[in-house]
């Protein structure tokens, strides 16, 4: 039984996250403005409303507004406080100002007036829009000078550099109780008009934005996501509940990615869940009297607030609009050309860890026109039984023999209820079956085994869910995307004849020190000529604000 008590903690424990203090969050960006199509690389850091850097959300949420209404929403999965993400600006999106909204779940309790706030600029050289925005509001106030914060050094680089060449730079004096540094190297903005978002601006002004409002329902999420939801009644359509409903939410895919909910008597339902980041599609379900008539419906992630708020006219009129075509122009071309490149990200684990006691792989067998006829005649450690008019497949140990009711049953992670499915389901398109002898807990519903079914691509063909299962597209946490910069060594890349128009030359939101307290970063300058500004921001354990800037040209 330690594995089921080990993970019924794990379902269970982080469902009441709270926290005596207030959290914040800050978002930095590799620039300023943008062009439409481009990414916007993104770092954000939960500090304490004083401003000391906190570990207690696993999420942090992003939102792209206007000023009438939200353009791009996403989600980021953060570690020790720290998370790295991007948005895409869509290609036809208007020109003009835009708000990057940033807050955690735990603080939609003080609702928006903590919520992290940072302009950008977004010109779209293909629209035929003048200016945007009302020409009345004044423009956001432009800060000038170095950032707020200890200085650290770098040095090794030259003034001068010609295009597709390589720099190479080094930075010395990192504090060793540094809790977070990141790099930025990019050209001067389109428009140099926009503040300067710099952590130590926003940590200075952390006082005047605390507030101490209850938080109603919004826990932390301490491990993972939170998702809730409603029990509905499918014969009435209200929200209801019953003591014997046991909800279930599934990412489908290739893992077992499984988590129990809490329901309480209002007919709300949560789940807290973990390692749950690129998954985009969700299956919910629940064990409940077979009679019952009952399903959920998942709310959304993302703030009920309007957001949207006056913008300041964008005056487009004022920008060499030629040479901006010509940047869109390469980077469609970029994004024609090495598309896959920079659409990489890092593997997606499985909260799931345990290995199949045996394994299946259906090609090696002979096929079998029945289900009925692929358990009985290879798969040795599963029977089909019935039991008041129900039929149940279940796994045969010698340790508990057989259990008619509580086998857990998965096709492609979906949790199949009733097993009569399972054994109507087509096995010419399944690929695989793998087979867990031992007991596992799932919140509070211990299981004899678990029986996991796998078609080719795991998208569940054919598959008709019980009247509990709904599967539904859910907004995911983005995978991490890996920054694309090119290999000029390369000899393929260097004889490309691709133009290379990139603004941002260099990005690292985790770049980590040394033992001596130094660091190395090395990158291609693009076919963009100009000053380049290099931007260091940290953070030490102890709350205090890191930077470096440091120019130079490319002719």
């Amino acid at each position: 039984m330690k594995k089921a008590l080990s993970l019924i903690i794990s379902s269970f424990c982080t469902l009441f996250v709270w926290a005596s203090e207030g959290e914040r969050l800050y978002i930095q960006t590799d620039k300023e403005n943008y062009l439409a199509g481009e990414l916007v690389w993104m770092k954000l850091i939960t500090t304490s409303d004083e401003g000391l850097p906190s570990s207690l959300s696993r999420v942090g949420y992003v939102e792209l507004v206007d000023e009438t209404q939200i353009r791009v929403k996403t989600r980021i999965d953060l570690t020790g406080g720290v998370g790295s993400g991007t948005i895409v600006l869509p290609s036809s999106l208007h020109g003009g100002y835009y708000r990057l909204v940033g807050y955690t779940r735990y603080m939609r309790g003080e609702g928006p007036a903590v919520f992290f706030e940072k302009w950008i600029g977004v010109i779209n050289p293909l629209s035929g829009e003048v200016s945007r925005g009302n020409p009345q509001l004044p423009l956001p106030e432009v800060r000038q000078g170095m950032p707020i914060g200890n200085s650290l050094t770098i040095s090794g680089g030259n003034a001068t550099y010609s295009p597709r060449s390589q720099v190479r730079l080094y930075l010395s004096d990192i504090p060793l109780d540094i809790h977070t540094l990141s790099v930025s190297v990019v050209s001067p903005d389109l428009l140099n008009r926009l503040p300067v978002s710099k952590l130590g601006n926003w940590k200075k002004e952390l006082p005047a934005n605390s507030l101490t409002e209850g938080r109603g329902n919004y826990q932390a999420e301490y491990e993972g996501q939170v998702i809730t939801g409603k029990i509905i009644s499918t014969q009435t359509g209200e929200q209801t509940y019953s003591p014997d409903i046991i909800p279930m939410v599934a990412f489908p895919g290739n893992g077992i990615n499984l988590f129990t909910g809490k329901a309480y008597e209002d007919g709300r339902v949560v789940f807290s869940t973990t390692r749950t980041t690129g998954l985009e599609e969700i299956a919910t379900t629940m064990q409940a009297h077979p009679n019952a008539s009952y399903r959920i419906d998942l709310d959304d992630p993302y703030t009920p607030e309007d957001l949207s708020q006056e913008t300041p006219s964008f005056p487009i009129d004022e920008i060499d609009k030629q040479a901006l075509l010509r940047q869109s122009l390469a980077l469609q071309l970029q994004y024609t050309y090495v598309g896959d490149s920079l659409n990489v990200y890092r593997p997606v684990a499985t909260q799931f860890f345990d290995k199949p006691d045996q394994t299946y792989l259906m090609k090696e067998w002979t096929r079998f026109a029945t289900m009925d006829e692929v358990v009985t005649e290879y798969v040795k450690q599963l029977r089909f039984t019935r039991n008041d008019g129900q039929r149940y497949l279940s796994v045969i140990s010698k340790d508990f023999g057989i259990d008619q009711t509580h086998t857990l049953v998965l096709l492609d992670g979906i949790p199949i209820i009733d097993h009569e499915i399972i054994y109507r389901y087509n096995p010419l398109l399944l690929s695989r079956i793998d087979v867990y002898y031992d007991k596992f807990a799932f919140g509070k519903t211990i299981f004899n085994g678990i029986v996991a079914f796998h078609t080719e691509h795991n998208s569940y063909p054919e598959l008709q869910p019980d009247q509990f299962t709904q599967i539904l597209s859910y907004p995911p946490i983005q995978p991490h995307r890996r920054f694309y910069s090119p290999d000029y060594f390369d000899d393929e890349q260097r004889s490309s004849h691709l133009p290379d128009y990139r603004h941002t030359l260099y990005w690292d939101a985790d770049l980590r020190a040394d033992q001596w307290g130094r660091a190395q970063i090395s990158f291609f300058t693009s076919d963009l000529k100009g000053e380049y500004q290099v931007l260091v921001e940290g953070l030490t354990a102890q709350g205090e604000p890191l930077s470096a800037v440091y120019t130079f040209q490319v002719r």
